[in-house]
């Protein structure tokens, strides 16, 4: 039988309070009369985004998994953070759109364990399009100023 309240359990409903704070706090924003998206709608979208998984979390929880076996490597976070820094470091320099690539190429080419062909035929695309969908998201729906190659 599941436990009606379990540390997952109690996670989701943190999360989903927080979710609920900043959907009510949002709404707290004086509305713009220049932009058309307004201030209030990045926010209210985040909440939604941590909303819809606490949910899953809340109903889906059958109490906490068994622990993984084995001795633990720190091989990824070093890459991971490795990354990071290399990414904050071409930010400014390539653009957004170009660190931003490289950087997903670069997470997606290490952790997929596929043959390198398949991993390329689907790291390349990914990356540029997702690259290419944050930049239309920030710099035109949301108007956010992001670096652009130097040239």
């Amino acid at each position: 039988m599941k436990k009606l309240f379990n540390r997952e359990r109690v996670i989701a409903l943190v999360c989903l309070a927080f979710a609920a704070f900043i959907w009510f706090q949002a709404g707290t924003f004086p509305e713009s009369f220049i932009d058309t998206v307004g201030p209030s709608k990045y926010p209210r979208l985040l909440a939604a985004l941590i909303a819809v998984p606490s949910m899953v979390l809340l109903v889906t929880s059958n109490g906490p998994a068994e622990p993984i076996k084995g001795g633990r490597e720190f091989k990824s976070f070093f890459y991971l953070v490795l990354c990071i820094v290399v990414y904050l470091a071409l930010f400014n320099l390539i653009g957004f759109v170009l660190a931003t690539t490289a950087f997903l190429l670069a997470l997606t080419l290490y952790f997929d364990r596929r043959e390198l062909k398949t991993r390329l035929k689907i790291a390349v695309p990914y990356s540029a399009g997702f690259s290419l969908l944050l930049y239309f998201f920030f710099a035109r729906l949301l108007g956010v100023l992001l670096p652009s190659l130097i040239l």
